[in-house]
């Protein structure tokens, strides 16, 4: 009887069946957490580069355009230049500061992996233009 275990037992050792399942039971939650996890920082760095450019074209039209000329219109254009996603012109806050017309923006940036983080970032940018009457 002892035998017949030991065979089998060194049978069941040597079998290498199922062996991919197991691999790859344990290497996929890996490899995707990973790829979403570039997915989603790429999408930080696009929303934020969306961001740095409206900032920069609302300061830009303030200092220089007779179209904006109250923060409430440099807001609404700092919204408008926004792709893609959405930014309420509440985001905006508009300055006016030794350097000219000050524009900043924060806007909340949650990341959308479940079950791995539950933490919001905050996107900041801020432009400052020389005021040209």
């Amino acid at each position: 009887m002892m035998r017949a275990a030991r065979h089998y037992l060194r049978g069941l050792a040597a079998d290498r069946r199922g062996s991919a399942a197991v691999e790859a039971a344990l290497a996929l939650p890996i490899l995707f957490t990973m790829c979403f996890g570039v997915i989603e920082v790429g999408r930080g760095m696009w929303m934020q580069n969306s961001l740095m450019d409206a900032v920069d074209a609302a300061a830009r039209c303030g200092a220089v355009s007779a179209s904006c000329t109250t923060s409430a219109q440099i807001a609404t254009h700092a919204v408008g230049q926004i792709k893609g996603f959405s930014v309420a012109s509440s985001n905006f806050t508009v300055t006016t500061e030794a350097c000219g017309i000050k524009v900043a923006a924060s806007v909340p940036f949650k990341l959308k992996i479940p079950a791995i983080t539950t933490s919001n970032f905050n996107l900041t940018a801020q432009s400052c233009r020389p005021y040209t009457p």
